[in-house]
């Protein structure tokens, strides 16, 4: 362009193409850039740059129309709108050299440079989004700052490299799978909305630190309070370490299914389970401690628990959960099987000391109140532990509740704790024993175990003891379909052996489940007072039939 002073102007123009552009950014993934777009350079170079570093400068400006960007937010363009690219690259001294570059008005950057006699190398920089100023770090490396309205994790990770799972270890991060490079240094930022994992943290404040071996991040929010350890490199030995003073996170929804059928003698049909969208594969090893975890309205209090990797999955070890009125301990698996299905198992032992208020803390309606209560459970199902459950749950149960009341609870009073079918008995039966359920029936105690089979839980063994009546359950209950057929014997008698109950030896098997509810109807009525019920329908529409000393049509689940 011309020559002034000993310093050479010149202006060139060009086009940019996507796929040349893309070329220098292999480790991207291809088709996040679309089309092409003019760039003008402007450009000042002195004769001698040890004398006039001042007036060394390149300034490169583009509108980038035509340039389609297919990153998230704050980042993405269409192609067919404009958008202001600006880089300026100047001397600061002979050794020094900076780079200034702004994206639209809300992304800033700067990049410095030194000499090592032969070449450049990176010193410093920092990347601030939204409003504010960019400021170099003061030590050497890269931070990012500012405020963001919106962060999904699902939309940005498609933009990290592909990890090569062969190269690491299950649960292992590949090193093509490092959080951050390592010339990263630290981040001070403010997220207006984050998605990640099926959770949103609104007005998040996120610092992360490197530190010798790995990064600290400090994270503030209405729901998340806390501190995560990221070591450099996360392994079964090494694993991050999330310690939260409050977390507080949403139930993820349960997925659509077939609305509950009524009680029917047919067994249920079996139920797809759908593949879960995580590979228990591909989770890092990690330990977690809560202060204040809530997820959904399970209110758990304190929390504490162990990811540690397998071959096939991941285990579940040491759980721990201790709130105001109940204690959870408990280990887990899950696992992809060898036909790339997926299968998960956890054994859970839950006590409290208050069962009504644990139940509601756990999101039941609190239809059964108690002194003492406690679960055992050895639980299994065909999905992971976000998919389909109820329809392939199996196992057992055990259920111990002591010292007392049966509450009638209205519909819609809340989830109603289905296992125990007693808080869905209609008023027909509290009306015929009145002076027992008058203002709910007080027990002593209420045991009984559970065998669970594809969504059904059968028991043969039930007993509700009070002062004035005893009511035993045999049957099975449909937690997949919400609906019930079973046996309820009411008995006055609360010392007494039940004939029917003790006739039938065996485990608790489903067939002597099955077997011996039909047992029940064909037997005459033996004790005085005992009177014998039918509970058939659906938990939101139970229906109750008095039977009789005549045996009625054989009904098997």
């Amino acid at each position: 362009k011309g020559r002034k002073k000993d310093i050479t102007e010149f202006t060139a123009q060009g086009s940019a193409e996507a796929g040349a552009i893309m070329s220098q950014f292999k480790p991207m993934p291809g088709g996040w850039l679309e089309g092409a777009a003019a760039w003008r350079l402007d450009g000042r170079i002195p004769g001698k740059v040890s004398a006039n570093t001042a007036a060394f400068n390149l300034a490169l400006h583009s509108d980038l129309a035509g340039l389609g960007v297919d990153l998230p937010e704050p980042f993405t363009k269409p192609q067919q709108g404009s958008l202001p690219l600006n880089f300026d690259l100047k001397l600061l001294g002979k050794d020094k050299l900076s780079g200034m570059a702004t994206y639209g008005d809300t992304i800033g950057a700067r990049l410095d440079f030194v000499s090592d006699g032969d070449s450049w190398k990176f010193d410093r920089g920092n990347l601030n989004l939204g409003e504010g100023d960019v400021y170099l770090p003061d030590a050497p490396g890269f931070t990012v700052t500012g405020n963001v309205k919106r962060f999904s994790w699902d939309e940005w990770k498609h933009c990290l490299p592909p990890a090569a799972a062969s190269a690491a270890p299950p649960g292992a991060l590949p090193p093509a799978a490092s959080p951050l490079p390592a010339f990263v240094q630290g981040a001070d930022l403010t997220v207006g909305e984050l998605d990640a994992f099926d959770q949103r943290l609104t007005g998040l404040h996120l610092l992360l630190s490197r530190s010798d071996d790995g990064w600290l991040a400090k994270l503030d929010s209405k729901a998340a309070v806390g501190t995560l350890t990221l070591p450099a490199s996360v392994d079964a030995d090494h694993p991050l370490m999330l310690d939260m003073d409050r977390l507080l996170l949403a139930r993820q929804a349960a997925p659509k299914s077939a609305a509950p059928a009524a009680a029917s003698s047919a067994p249920p049909a079996p139920v797809a389970a759908p593949s879960s969208r995580y590979d228990p594969r591909r989770i890092p090893a990690l330990k977690f401690t809560g202060r204040h975890f809530e997820y959904g309205d399970l209110k758990l209090g304190n929390a504490s628990f162990a990811l540690t990797p397998l071959p096939d999955g991941v285990a579940l070890q040491d759980l721990k959960v201790d709130s105001d009125t109940f204690s959870i301990t408990g280990d887990g698996a899950w696992k992809v099987t060898p036909a790339d299905a997926q299968s998960a198992a956890i054994d859970l032992d839950v006590k409290s000391h208050d069962v009504g208020k644990t139940l509601a803390d756990l999101g039941f309606a609190p239809a059964i109140t108690g002194s003492k209560g406690e679960i055992n459970a050895a639980l299994d199902w065909r999905d992971g532990p976000f998919g389909d459950i109820v329809h392939s749950l199996g196992g057992t149960l055990h259920v111990k509740l002591e010292d007392g009341q049966i509450v009638d609870v209205q519909p819609g009073a809340g989830r109603v704790f289905g296992l125990l079918s007693l808080n869905a008995l209609p008023r027909r039966l509290l009306l015929n024993f009145s002076d027992v359920f008058a203002k709910g029936f007080g027990y002593d105690s209420i045991e009984g175990d559970f065998t669970l089979q594809d969504g059904d839980a059968y028991t043969k063994d039930l007993q509700v003891k009070g002062p004035a009546a005893r009511i035993t359950l045999i049957g099975r209950t449909g937690l997949a379909r919400h609906d019930f057929d079973e046996a309820l014997i009411v008995d006055p008698n609360v010392g007494s052996t039940l004939p029917v109950v003790g006739a039938l030896a065996g485990g608790l098997g489903v067939g002597a489940v099955v077997l011996l509810l039909t047992e029940v109807f064909r037997k005459p009525i033996s004790a005085a007072g005992e009177t014998r019920y039918h509970l058939t329908g659906t938990w939101d529409n139970p229906v109750l039939t008095k039977e009789n000393a005549s045996p009625p049509a054989k009904n098997t689940p």
